[in-house]
């Protein structure tokens, strides 16, 4: 049983970040002053996460303050699109996480804790998660993707213990097959029902496809956000001109990724459940992402004794904090931290010191 809830837990390290942001920095003026209510817009290819027009006319609701108005209810998930995506085209770019489990064994409660990290840069992209908590062993996984079209995975029980004898390389098809996501920023798909195959991480080549299944996706959360699979959601601005957007998503929709990670990879016998979705957005006064937080429940099906049995009600909670630059230095309040990809000799990885402290 032990073995099956370690698996599960390993997957969900995949299942975090990529592409980031730092409130003080935008490579992307929001506030573009030519703008004004009589801008026309020009329609682009329908299966952008985010078309020339869309994003023009949330530009100009920022500048003109009606962005709460224009994007009320379910249309606020296009606020968060977009800050996804300007995180997605920063050239270096860290989204680390806080992940909290509450479970029991033999009817005793535990608490698991996660630390996840990814950081993009103009070459390469590095994914990490560590497990520790309660009587579950600890666990660490790292990705490196290149971008050669392979990915390359370590696990180990600790980051000390990565061996070639764990490394296993994957293509971006085989890696989309395993694990669900890719983790290095906007990329494209052939999205036929449930599967999904490598297209292009170039635009030009994207638009000039005349697949009609072709999708753009977005590495910067594991949730499929769009139209579909949003069941409701709003947007506010703080005093301090901050956004807050919240969003519900559909539980089969909203977690195809989890439920396919989860399936697929940890080893589960049957059918995750989530029960609820929930996610909220906090962005500074340009839209750029701050952090995020997400709560669900959970029904994990582990096999035990040839029998099929669920862990239920395992609550989790996460807490992703996002950072950009336009090098590998962010700097934080009155801080600076320079971020390097480790090594797989390397058991320490830089970025995480950019979490706040615990409250």
């Amino acid at each position: 049983m032990k073995k099956q809830f370690i698996l599960f837990l390993s997957a969900l390290i995949l299942s975090s970040c990529s592409s980031n942001i730092s409130s003080s920095e935008s490579s992307i003026s929001s506030t573009d002053n030519t703008l004004d209510s009589s801008t026309s817009f020009s329609d682009e290819e329908n299966e952008l996460l985010e078309t020339d027009k869309e994003k023009r006319r949330i530009e100009l609701s920022l500048k003109e303050g009606t962005i709460e108005e224009d994007f009320a209810g379910k249309e606020a998930y296009r606020v968060v699109i977009h800050s996804l995506l300007k995180q997605d085209t920063s050239l270096y770019n860290l989204a680390v996480s806080t992940s909290e489990f509450g479970a029991s064994f033999l009817g005793i409660p535990y608490t698991i804790n996660m630390k996840m990290a990814t950081y993009v840069t103009p070459s390469q992209s590095f994914t990490e998660g560590l497990v520790d908590g309660g009587i579950v062993i600890k666990k660490a996984l790292r990705n490196y993707d290149n971008y050669t079209s392979t990915n390359i995975v370590y696990t180990g029980s600790t980051p000390e213990e990565y061996s070639e004898d764990s490394k296993e390389s994957y293509d971006y098809d085989a890696f989309l097959e395993k694990f669900g996501k890719l983790f290095h920023g906007t990329y494209y798909v052939v999205e036929e029902g449930e599967k999904e195959t490598f297209l292009t991480d170039n635009k030009s080549v994207f638009l000039e496809s005349d697949n009609p299944y072709k999708k753009e996706k977005t590495s910067s959360t594991l949730f499929d956000i769009d139209d579909n699979t949003i069941t409701s959601g709003s947007i506010i601005e703080n005093e301090d001109k901050t956004f807050e957007v919240t969003l519900s998503l559909d539980n089969d929709k909203g977690n195809r990724y989890y439920k396919k990670l989860f399936t697929k990879v940890a080893g589960l016998y049957d059918e995750l459940y989530t029960h609820g979705c929930d996610l909220t957005f906090k962005l500074d006064k340009d839209l750029n992402l701050i952090s995020s937080s997400y709560s669900t429940i959970l029904d994990v099906p582990v096999l035990i004794f040839d029998e099929v049995q669920y862990f239920n009600d395992v609550e989790q909670t996460m807490d992703t904090y996002y950072y950009r630059s336009s090098s590998s230095t962010f700097t934080v309040g009155d801080n600076s931290y320079d971020v390097m990809i480790p090594s797989v000799s390397e058991s320490e990885f830089t970025g995480y010191k950019l979490l706040p402290p615990k409250k």
